[in-house]
């Protein structure tokens, strides 16, 4: 529907107030209609791609958005309100419960704004947190603004409703906190709120530091226009600058993405560089995983952000509130090869018949060419894996790996046939080529070919492709950041799809995949919870988890039983027992492959009581254990026991090289209590052995210490930031006086820092401290000026010259200023020193009557030259007019040269009238300078440097016997003078001299005699 005419017109205007009131004045019947077409137009003018679908059936969606880059993608459902009032609870409860159960699903997006012209009651705000963007008329008014008719721009940065409470909070956290952190899931959009602060620093210089340039390529495509005053570096670029360097960023803002990755050894060092070098800029810090799991579970938040935290939202939890999609996950292995192999031996060990060892085989190919049918690869593919899908991430185990599978992969989907053509990329940290193929990975888009891009770990984390909805994982991992991070990498918020991960390797089978299902339930119950308490029906979502392994499992463990007797099995394990002195048979004992998988069917067996109770009973007489993961845990245990005992503590280094999985095991232990999975009998025993849950508290205990003895040596806890003997102290000190005005210290903590008598306020204590020894300058001084350098106190003209610089800049303390002026102390040294030869101008000026001080006066040395600066910075156009206007109250002559040629003339004319001629010698006792002066008056004139340019006039030298009419007789001069009549004075440059006016009838001659081109107009 078209707008009206009149609201043409105040958009023409830019007139949202006029709009606004023309709203209200509609009729009711299309009160709703033409708001929605009026904030329709809005946003096509602010670059969206518009679809209205207000009206009946519109299932609460009024408008649907639409980016260019992703036209066929609804991001963001509108719906629209143009009520004479706020919008109640129970009216945006409504639009939200419409909005879930209707538009959601039809139009595939989570997201939802609801816009009324007249806002919200306040308890409304509460259902901002099911992603549900509230705006009233200010979200017109600011579309407006950027509002462009020609529909030639893109989108400004938009954030869905989760990163608007985010950048809500961390708006809020900064009032009081330098450094916040923000811990949110991959694929939630932590670039686009990076973006967004980055934004608020426009204009302003900024530095994006992240892991690797691939990451920071994307940051810089999200908004293209903050690049100008910008830095983007990595965290080894970082590194490799100098304190120099990084002095002369003068940023105001500082971001820290994937600022986990700030542990590792050398990055963390260039980063505290950079932080204690700009100690007043605002540093935001994002991260999915600050955890790291396999470096002490050392938590970065505590670490580099004392804890401040803007928004914590894991993977399970982004799921649960809609954020991210729901993804299905099918597990299986790729290839049976290994499992078949060790099969085919046992049925070649045992001590079946030839025909029977045939009819097995046989059996076992039919289950190979039967799992190849319907579970293999290709079948996996075709099945689960939507045509439309044709970008997939493989992550490989290292190159050789990756070598291997690049040919392997295309196969699998050769075999499928789910795509015409086939197309493989590569992204290795060695490779060269490696930009470039994520670029033609990027832009690739043949529908009718699936594109593979092979990895390592340089997809892992921070990187978001477009249009990748599945990744095939061929790596195993132990570690949760990686599993995560990997399987997050077709994730990401805004899609519309249930995203696919394909684990060939049977990840889910590991501790990683079951903390994720446990992360879901636990998730799932606290958003019931906070969703029947507002009224809302409750949302649990729908993992899809397909385990592809376990029938070949089954099938292939009963060929075993039938391969071997149980009591030729058992008869092997007590020859074991007698060997090894216990039960535990490895997986694949390499004196007998059959008896480790024996062994396991036992323990499964004897868990689901599917074992008979007299063989029960003979295998736990010979010491069988039937919990293999107690023992094992029980034998790790013992190992962190000798650890302790040898080490005096339980806090076992990454990379321990005496034992590699213990530090491993020690780091699960405190991730699993950490998600309350561990056993309280296990809890216990850890306990009694003084383990560490939280390895950095105890790194406090170690900071606390090395504070007790700076202490005990200096007498004081004022450890400066830049302590060369520790430099990490001094900003732990920092660290502690934040975390408490934040109110994040302890009460014990605080009681412990204040036994060392810890100064909170270190800069008011350091300049009381500076303060003390000022006082005692002045005690031995008399007086307050500290010298830049002074020998005694370095530090103390320093912090002289900062208070100066600080009273002028209008920055100090109204209380420091009153302590120093009663200390004698001054300000402005410069106007005090003028204000001090001024008065001893003035001391002059009353003796002798004027200011023109010789440079050589002996009363007082400075002033001669002191006179003659004045002189120059007026010239120069830098002397104050005040003290101009002081100056010329003495009568202070700014242009001192025909005051003294005056004097000099009259000294001269005495010297004539005395000797009867001109002619002084430049020893002459009476007046040794009037020797000097007669002598440079010849000088200037035989040079040229006295000027005529005054017309109709000549300087008559020889009034003083000085030859100016070269070349004439005696006779000749005296008749030319005799022609010249009355004596008057000019001022010519500096000078004032004496003249001889010329008679007109002369002005010829004398012209011609003294070479001088008179004016026309002379007179």
């Amino acid at each position: 529907m078209p707008i009206d005419g009149e609201l043409q017109t105040f958009f023409a205007k830019r007139n949202t107030e006029g709009i606004k009131t023309a709203l209200a004045e509609l009729p009711p019947s299309r009160k709703g209609c033409v708001f929605e077409n009026v904030l329709a137009e809005l946003y096509r003018g602010n670059g969206w791609i518009v679809t209205v679908e207000g009206g009946r059936g519109d299932d609460g969606a009024d408008i649907l958005l639409s980016h260019p880059k992703t036209p066929h993608t609804v991001s963001l459902i509108v719906q629209t309100k143009n009520h004479n009032k706020p919008l109640t609870l129970d009216q945006t409860r409504s639009e939200l419960i419409k909005f879930e159960q209707q538009a959601a699903p039809r139009y595939k997006c989570q997201q939802f704004r609801l816009v009324s012209v007249n806002g919200f009651v306040g308890a409304a705000e509460k259902l901002r947190a099911f992603n549900l963007l509230l705006d009233s008329w200010e979200h017109v008014e600011k579309l407006m603004q950027h509002y462009n008719p020609k529909k030639n721009v893109l989108p400004n940065v938009e954030l869905f409703s989760h990163n608007q409470q985010t950048y809500n909070e961390l708006q809020k956290l900064w009032r009081e906190n330098n450094h916040v952190a923000v811990v949110q899931a991959t694929g939630t959009g932590k670039s686009f709120l990076i973006a967004k602060v980055m934004s608020d620093f426009h204009g302003k210089h900024k530095i994006v530091l992240a892991p690797s340039h691939y990451i920071l390529d994307q940051q810089k495509s999200k908004a293209p226009w903050l690049n100008d005053k910008t830095i983007y570096w990595t965290y080894a670029g970082l590194v490799r600058k100098s304190v120099k360097d990084i002095k002369a960023l003068n940023t105001s803002l500082i971001v820290l993405d994937e600022f986990h990755r700030c542990g590792a050894d050398e990055w963390g060092k260039g980063v505290q560089k950079l932080l204690d070098t700009h100690t007043n800029a605002k540093v935001l810090g994002t991260s999915a995983t600050p955890i790291r799991y396999l470096d002490e579970s050392r938590d970065m938040t505590e670490e580099l952000f004392d804890g401040v935290v803007a928004a914590d939202i894991s993977l399970a939890e982004a799921i649960v509130i809609r954020i991210l999609p729901t993804p299905t996950y099918i597990s299986t292995l790729y290839s049976l090869e290994e499992e078949i192999k060790t099969l085919l031996e046992d049925v070649d060990l045992s001590k079946r018949t030839d025909d029977e060892k045939k009819n097995i085989r046989e059996e076992i190919k039919v289950v190979q060419l039967d799992w190849e049918k319907t579970s293999g690869v290709p079948e996996i593919l075709k099945r689960y894996l939507p045509k439309d899908i044709n970008k997939l991430i493989v992550f490989c185990k290292d190159q050789e790996h990756l070598d291997q599978m690049e040919v392997e992969v295309q196969k699998w989907f050769q075999k499928a046939g789910t795509h015409k053509f086939r197309e493989k990329y590569r992204i290795l940290s060695a490779d060269p080529q490696s930009k470039k193929s994520l670029r033609r990975f990027i832009e690739a888009d043949n529908k009718d070919t699936v594109h593979l891009l092979f990895a390592i770990d340089m997809l892992n984390e921070g990187l978001h492709i477009p249009k990748v909805d599945a990744v095939i994982l061929l790596r195993p991992t132990e570690s949760p950041t990686i599993f995560y991070q990997q399987i997050g990498r077709c994730i990401e918020v805004g899609k519309g799809r249930s995203p696919i991960i394909i684990d060939l390797v049977n990840n889910f089978q590991n501790v990683r995949a079951m903390d994720f299902l446990n992360d879901l339930k636990e998730a799932t119950v606290e958003e019931s919870k906070r969703r029947t308490e507002l009224g809302l029906s409750s949302y649990t979502p729908s993992m899809h988890v397909q385990e592809l392994t376990l029938n070949i499992e089954e099938v292939f463990d009963s060929i075993r039983e039938r391969l071997v007797s149980w009591e030729i099995q058992y008869e092997a394990l007590c020859s074991f027992k007698e060997k090894h002195g216990h039960c535990n048979v490895p997986n694949k004992y390499p004196d007998n492959a059959s008896l480790g998988k024996w062994v396991g069917n036992q323990r499964t067996a004897g868990k689901n009581n599917k074992i008979l109770s007299t063989r029960m009973q003979r295998l736990e007489a010979i010491g069988f254990v039937w919990d293999i993961d107690a023992v094992a845990w029980e034998k790790m245990f013992e190992n962190l026991r000798t650890f302790k005992e040898k080490h005096g503590h339980s806090n076992v280094p990454e990379g321990y090289s005496d034992n590699p999985s213990l530090a491993i095991w020690v780091s699960h232990q405190r991730s699993t209590w950490k998600s309350n999975a561990l056993s309280k009998e296990h809890i216990r025993s850890l306990a009694e052995l003084g383990f560490v849950w939280k390895p950095h508290l105890t790194a406090w205990e170690k900071m606390l210490e090395t504070l007790r003895s700076y202490n005990e040596k200096h007498g004081h806890c004022n450890v400066p930031n830049r302590f060369s003997d520790n430099p990490a102290l001094g900003h732990w000190c920092q660290i502690q006086r934040q975390a408490r005005k934040n109110g994040k210290l302890s009460n014990e903590r605080i009681r412990r820092l204040e036994e060392l008598e810890f100064i909170w306020d270190s800069i008011t204590a350091a300049w009381d401290e500076m303060f003390k020894d000022l006082c005692a300058f002045k005690d031995k001084f008399r007086h307050c000026n500290v010298p830049q350098r002074y020998p005694d106190n370095p530090s103390l003209g320093g912090w002289v010259g900062t208070q100066r610089r600080d009273w002028s800049k209008g920055r100090l303390q109204k209380d420091r200023i009153r302590r120093l002026e009663e200390l004698g102390f001054v300000m402005d040294p410069i106007s005090a020193a003028w204000d001090e030869m001024h008065e001893a101008l003035c001391g002059f000026n009353k003796i002798y009557g004027h200011c023109n001080v010789p440079q050589d006066y002996t009363d007082n040395p400075i002033l001669g030259p002191w006179v003659n600066r004045q002189r120059l910075a007026r010239r120069k156009g830098n002397l104050p007019k005040d003290r101009i206007q002081r100056l010329d109250a003495l009568g202070f002559a700014w242009d001192p040269l025909p005051a003294v040629w005056e004097e000099m003339f009259e000294a001269l004319c005495a010297f004539k009238q005395k000797n009867g001629h001109c002619n002084v010698s430049q020893r002459y006792t009476d007046n040794p300078s009037l020797g000097m002066w007669a002598w440079s008056q010849r000088k200037a004139w035989k040079k040229g440097k006295m000027s005529q340019s005054v017309p109709g006039v000549w300087r008559s030298w020889d009034l003083f016997g000085i030859p100016l009419l070269a070349g004439n007789t005696c006779s000749r001069r005296s008749a030319i003078l005799k022609k010249c009549t009355d004596i008057v004075t000019y001022h010519i440059d500096t000078l004032t001299i004496p003249i001889l006016e010329v008679g007109s009838a002369d002005k010829d001659e004398l012209c011609g005699r003294v070479s001088y081109q008179w004016n026309e107009s002379d007179d």
